[in-house]
């Protein structure tokens, strides 16, 4: 009897380890993968002379990390790329289309956010749709000040002029 439920529990633990190592597996061949599209992404990078820009990373890794962040699945991916006579003026460019493209793409959620606060409360908060448009425009302006660059890479072109490509990483909530 004894020697029965021993082998039951044996049985019973083996049963309930294996699935964790075969997710561990799977979870091992997805980071494998992602490794993989991350090295061909980087090596053409470096083969069009783009390197990181404020950071000591080299761009294979610094790549293979915005590819695994965002393979997490909570975030969304946003490039933008500019190009100015000098860095400080790219970096400002491509910092703006970001902006401009995440406050078109936010500003989708803010109005659906903000139309069914208005439909509760239209008597008591919002009195004109100059207030409305200014509610949803407060409400983009809040997260784009928290828009930032998970990865910048740099390149100089020959004659002079700097691009810039910013990797931003996009909350879905």
């Amino acid at each position: 009897m004894v020697v029965r439920l021993t082998k039951m529990i044996i049985v019973t633990i083996l049963f309930s380890i294996t699935p964790v190592a075969v997710c561990a597996q799977y979870t091992a061949q997805q980071e494998k993968q992602i490794a993989k599209e991350a090295k061909k992404e980087a090596k053409k990078l470096k083969s069009e002379k783009w390197q990181v820009y404020g950071n000591a990373q080299s761009i294979d890794i610094a790549i293979k990390n915005y590819y695994l962040k965002l393979e997490e699945g909570f975030s969304q991916p946003l490039i933008c790329e500019a190009m100015a006579d000098n860095e400080h003026n790219a970096l400002q460019k491509a910092q703006h289309r970001a902006n401009a493209q995440y406050a078109a793409q936010y500003e989708t959620y803010v109005l659906r956010d903000v139309n069914i606060n208005v439909s509760n409360k239209v008597t008591d908060e919002v009195n004109s749709s100059s207030e409305f448009a200014q509610t949803v425009q407060t409400k983009v302006n809040q997260q784009i000040k928290s828009l930032r660059p998970e990865l910048t890479l740099i390149r100089k072109h020959d004659d002079g002029k700097v691009e810039v490509k910013m990797f931003f990483l996009i909350s879905k909530d």
